[in-house]
This record gives structure tokens, C-alpha cells and sequence, in this order.
């Protein structure tokens, strides 16, 4: 019998690369996101689902790429990740329910730069952004101890693939209209994480337990 995942953010970037990697002979997936390409079309950062009943969860939805320029905008952040974060484990039956995996963010370091960063360093983040994703990884971490529930949290650093989003993909098109420039000497570093890898790695991920760095060499 299948396994049923909940994927949440199908829609975007990450969202529709795992979707279309995850073997659907083995898994019924149910996608939510406010698209209308959903099975659930719902903004949960407004109202919780109904009611369901599922084996894993890939929790994707979230707000990101975004500077906010006022007070209601920083809100957006902590109504997005945290509220429809409450709102959707609302809204998840624990019988079945064997894990969940949230999609984090390094920015919870709070860190501009650092080297061999591990799980254990202090959440120092302090943007809107970092705060939202700071509270939303302790409330599904406290569900999963209270429920029994293995719960993954990936902190990622810049995901590149196809079409991605955000400062990256505004790069990607200035230097595809000429238009580049260089800061000092070139020399400065990131890390970042191919989004393929972390598709390739979901099957693997949702049989564990805990906190993660995940970056590629």
C-alpha cells in the first residue's frame, strides 16, 4: 500500500522539483500550496485544512526572498511561517503520522559569515525572516516530542537549480542582459546546495530524526 505525503509549497520552486522527483509508485502525494494547480488550494497562513490523515509531511510553504519596508511587511513573515505553520499541524491526524520535514533557513545563525558552522551554534538571527523560521522550527519540534514524531529540520543555505528564485535568479539575469560587476577582489565564498541534491536525498531524510545542515561540498 502506498504511503501518503503531504507536500505544502508544491507549487513553488523546491515544491514542484520534489514533486516530480519523489517515485509515485511508492507514494501518493498530496499537494498544497495557494496555487490553483493544488490538489488543496488553501492559504494556511489564514485558516487551517481540514482535517487529514498522512503518513510523511514535506513542509515547504513559507515566505522568503522578500525585505520588508514596513512593519506590516515584517509581519507577513511571522503570519506566513509561524501562524500556517500552527495551522497546518492543526490539522494533521497523529495516528499514522510518522514524520515531518520543515525546510529551514541558515539565517537562524544569524551569522554573515562563518566557516564549519554546526547544528549546535546559537539561533542569533534577528531579521523577520530568521525569527519567523526560528519560532516555526520550535513549534514542530515541540509537536513531535508531544506527539512522537520524528521531525527533520534542514537548514538550508542558497539552493540553486533551474529558474531559482530571489537574488540569485535577479543575478542570473543581469548577466544574461550583460550586466556585471564584481565586489573587491571576487574572492568571497557561500555556500550553497544544488536543488536536485536535496530532491535525491528526500527518501532518505523522512526515515530520520533531527536538526541538519545540509550543503554540498
Amino acid at each position: 500500500m502506498k504511503k501518503r505525503i503531504l507536500l505544502t509549497g508544491s507549487s513553488g520552486f523546491i515544491g514542484k522539483l520534489i514533486y516530480d522527483s519523489l517515485d509515485k509508485s511508492k507514494f501518493d502525494i498530496i499537494k498544497l500550496s495557494r496555487s490553483g494547480e493544488s490538489g488543496i488550494k488553501i492559504d494556511i497562513s489564514n485558516q487551517a485544512p481540514q482535517e487529514m490523515e498522512v503518513d510523511y509531511v514535506i513542509h515547504l510553504a513559507g515566505k522568503a526572498h522578500f525585505i520588508p519596508r514596513s512593519e506590516e511587511e515584517k509581519k507577513e513573515f511571522y503570519k506566513v511561517n509561524y501562524i500556517g505553520t500552527g495551522n497546518l499541524l492543526s490539522a494533521l491526524k497523529v495516528a499514522k503520522l510518522k514524520s515531518i520535514i520543515f525546510f529551514s533557513t541558515v539565517a537562524v545563525y544569524g551569522k554573515d559569515e562563518g566557516i564549519l558552522i554546526t547544528e549546535d551554534h546559537d539561533l542569533l538571527g534577528k531579521s523577520p525572516y530568521a525569527l519567523s523560521k526560528i519560532q516555526a522550527e520550535k513549534l514542530i519540534i515541540d509537536y513531535g516530542k508531544k506527539n512522537k514524531i520524528k521531525t527533520i529540520v534542514l537548514r538550508l543555505p542558497l539552493i540553486i537549480g533551474e529558474n531559482p528564485k530571489g537574488n540569485l535568479g535577479s543575478m542570473i539575469n543581469a548577466i544574461k542582459n550583460n550586466y556585471y560587476f564584481r565586489i573587491g577582489q571576487g574572492e568571497a565564498r557561500k555556500s550553497i546546495i544544488a536543488a536536485s541534491d536535496i530532491c535525491r536525498l528526500i527518501p532518505e531524510l523522512i526515515e530520520l530524526d533531527g536538526i541538519y545542515n545540509l550543503t554540498d561540498t
